[in-house]
């Protein structure tokens, strides 16, 4: 069995995060216990995914390549 210490991303603290249920799409939620605040990292991470996907072509990579064009 594997162990991944998981990072509050409110007060950045990794000792004191415990399981806390499962969302409505069925992620694991965690709940800081130094902070008191409950999160779901697996949805922050959909939606930096998909706001780098919105960027798509307009991104400044692709914007450098064109313009060099």
């Amino acid at each position: 069995m594997a162990v991944v210490q998981v990072v509050c991303i409110h007060c950045q603290q990794m000792f004191n995060v415990v399981k806390n249920g499962k969302a409505e799409m069925g992620h694991q939620r965690y709940r800081c216990k130094d902070c008191n605040k409950s999160f779901c990292p697996c949805v922050r991470l959909q939606k930096q995914r998909d706001a780098q996907k919105a960027v798509g072509a307009s991104g400044p990579l692709q914007s450098q390549f064109l313009l060099q064009r």
